[in-house]
């Protein structure tokens, strides 16, 4: 059906409307109108949407009407290109060179790894060559730079006390330089001439005896060297010079000295003097040593051991002996080599001493013996202590309380016995085996020995007073004797042998004196001080000391430096102290008990055996530890007094302010390179 098309008249050319007025449609007839738009509407959706049931088309253009149903629709996109491998790789050589072989050929199917071809290898070979020349050369290269890197480290090639320090921090070294000198003292050794006819025959390994000036201790030592050349000396005396090795027993440094007797091979002996001293010798002796000293033959007496050299027409005698409980014999009963008397160990030197001591011999273990001992401190013959009685006097420094048993009783039956270590006057500490109960530590006693047993007795005190003559040879009216013992002693068990030169020229008082005792000819043979010289005391170096407070809470933490070895100690308890010098006390456990402040002085000029600081001087100890301070790592480091000196170094001095009569002697000497 067509809709007629309506036109508008075309205004007129004044714009106004025109003549014929226009005429308005009837309500009636517009809603004629929309009915038929809406059902041509209508169809014409019906035919778009068709495709359910069928739409024919008349002949003369009409349509027919078919059941609509909903459908999906698909979109297809299409493209062409090319077909190629998913991968593809090219290979390429590495090396300029020439090929030799192509194992393969266009449409071969080949692996990973398969050979393609082969190149000329002389080029190459060449360069392999070089590089293995190259990679000796790395690692030649590579070894020294591992040396260079240890040697970055110096090490001690020995073990042995640091004499010198040569260089410090920051200094510029050369290779080869020196840089420090450590020296073995373990073993020291005594050069001294001897008769130009005599040392010839001396020979390497021969015995010698050594006795300390400022002692008269005598060592025994050995010959390592004789010199071939003679020398010339005043007198015209022609000597040579002989080298004897003597074993540090752990006080001998390299400013004391010392002579030496040389048992030559035509010596004889030992020997064991008879009732009344009697010597039986050859010759008239020229000389008699006894235990070191030039004396006389009046001065010996029985039991004393002794040597003769008819050549030099000298004697050497050695009064020293030993009564105690045998205690132990090593290896065997049946040949001993050693024996322990009284607590102290020694070797048998004679086959004499040996057959009494074994088995098949007159004492056994739990006997009480004197031991006689030679020149090298060995044992050279035995008696009954009826024979021989000994009595000691000293302090006791232990003691307890237990069974005995059949190396320390002679008895079958066990009992109750108390073993008490004694320090005797002579510095030797001694074990004694005796009836009664266990004795305080510090207790002055004295101990009788004889073939019937031990008695152990206090003893009350005896006291002196008075000052030692600049000789050291007289005290309070009194002459040492010549083989006069002393010893010094503390409440702590602390104990030191004291030679009459260490005492020249200190006033000593009542306190000073515990007991001392008159031989025959009313010279002072025994004498024991009570802490009268500072030298039982410890003393060590203290390089840190804090202390601090939590609360109620008080605790400390010190480092410091004993012998040479660093110990720390931690805790609630603190000390008064600070880094520097003090004297340490310990508990008998052996744990830290005391710390007490030394007093420092600096110390303007330094010899051997004293220091300066200004017009003052003062005493060095014989054992005075001296430490190295490293300024920059603020570390010390135990030296030699010999190494130090007062141009090139600052020293201070830490001295014993105890109260001791004998002491304010400088105990610790620390150096630092100005």
């Amino acid at each position: 059906m067509k809709l007629p098309l309506l036109k508008r008249s075309a205004p007129s050319a004044a714009g106004e409307p025109s003549a014929a007025k226009k005429k308005r449609p009837s309500l009636k007839k517009l809603l004629a109108l929309a009915a038929a738009a809406a059902l041509v509407i209508g169809l014409g959706g019906r035919t778009l949407l068709g495709g359910g049931a069928q739409a024919a088309k008349t002949g003369d253009g009409g349509y027919t009407t078919a059941q609509v149903t909903r459908r999906d629709v698909t979109a297809a996109i299409t493209g062409s290109g090319t077909l190629e491998a998913a991968d593809s790789y090219n290979v390429t050589t590495l090396l300029e060179d020439t090929i030799l072989t192509a194992n393969f050929e266009e449409g071969d199917q080949v692996e990973e790894g398969t050979v393609l071809y082969t190149l000329d290898s002389s080029d190459a070979d060449s360069s392999l060559e070089q590089s293995e020349i190259s990679l000796q050369q790395a690692q030649r290269s590579y070894s020294s730079q591992l040396e260079d890197q240890a040697d970055l480290n110096v090490a001690a090639t020995a073990a042995g006390q640091v004499w010198s320090v040569d260089v410090e921090v920051g200094d510029e070294i050369q290779a080869g330089q020196t840089v420090a000198t450590i020296r073995d003292s373990a073993t020291m050794e005594l050069k001294v001439p001897f008769p130009a006819d005599d040392a010839a025959g001396f020979s390497l390994g021969q015995s010698a005896a050594v006795t300390l000036d400022s002692t008269f201790e005598t060592l025994s030592g050995t010959i390592t060297k004789v010199n071939g050349n003679t020398e010339v000396r005043s007198g015209n005396v022609q000597v040579r010079t002989v080298t004897i090795a003597v074993t540090n027993p752990g006080g001998l440094s390299t400013d004391q000295s010392a002579t030496a007797a040389v048992v030559s091979a035509d010596t004889k002996g030992p020997y064991v003097a008879d009732n009344g001293g009697g010597l039986t010798l050859p010759f008239t002796p020229t000389a008699v040593y006894v235990d070191g000293a030039l004396s006389g033959q009046s001065q010996v007496k029985q039991y004393d051991v002794y040597y003769y050299n008819s050549g030099l027409r000298t004697v050497w005698v050695y009064t020293d002996r030993a009564t105690g409980t045998l205690t132990d014999l090593s290896p065997s009963k049946t040949a001993p080599t050693s024996a322990t008397v009284a607590g102290v160990t020694y070797s048998i030197g004679s086959s004499t001493a040996s057959y009494k001591l074994s088995s098949q011999g007159q004492f056994s273990q739990g006997d009480v013996v004197t031991v006689l001992l030679g020149m090298d401190g060995d044992i050279v013959d035995v008696v009954s202590a009826q024979n021989s009685e000994t009595t000691y006097y000293g302090v006791v420094i232990a003691s307890t309380k237990a069974a005995s048993s059949s190396s320390t009783s002679s008895s079958s039956t066990t009992s109750a016995q108390a073993q008490t270590q004694v320090a005797c006057s002579d510095g030797t500490v001694r074990t004694f085996y005796h009836s009664g109960g266990a004795q305080s530590v510090g207790k002055l006693v004295s101990v009788a020995v004889t073939q019937s047993g031990t008695t152990l007795s206090a003893i009350p005190r005896r006291s002196l007073s008075g000052t030692v003559n600049s000789a050291g040879t007289r005290f309070a009216g009194y002459s040492f004797a010549d083989n006069v013992e002393i010893l010094d002693t503390d409440g702590d068990g602390g104990y030191a042998r004291i030679y009459p030169s260490r005492l020249a020229g200190y006033s000593l008082t009542d306190d000073d004196v515990l007991f001392y005792s008159l031989d025959s000819t009313g010279s002072i043979d025994c004498l024991i001080l009570d802490e009268a010289t500072g030298d039982t005391y410890t003393y060590a170096f203290v390089t840190q000391a804090t202390s601090k407070t939590d609360g109620n809470s008080l605790s400390g933490s010190y480092t410091y430096l004993q012998n040479g070895q660093s110990h720390s100690v931690s805790g609630q308890q603190t000390y008064s102290v600070k880094v520097g010098g003090a004297r340490l006390t310990f508990s008998d456990n052996g744990s830290l008990k005391g710390m007490r402040q030394l007093s420092s002085v600096n110390l303007t000029g330094l010899t051997s055996l004293t220091a300066t600081a200004g017009s003052s001087k003062y005493a060095l100890a014989e054992d005075v530890t001296v430490l190295l301070r490293d300024g920059s790592q603020q570390g010390y480091y135990p030296t030699t007094l010999s190494a130090v000196n007062s141009t090139d170094y600052s020293l201070v001095g830490w001295y014993d302010n105890q109260g001791a009569s004998a002491g304010g002697r400088i105990r610790i000497l620390v150096a630092t390179k100005k």
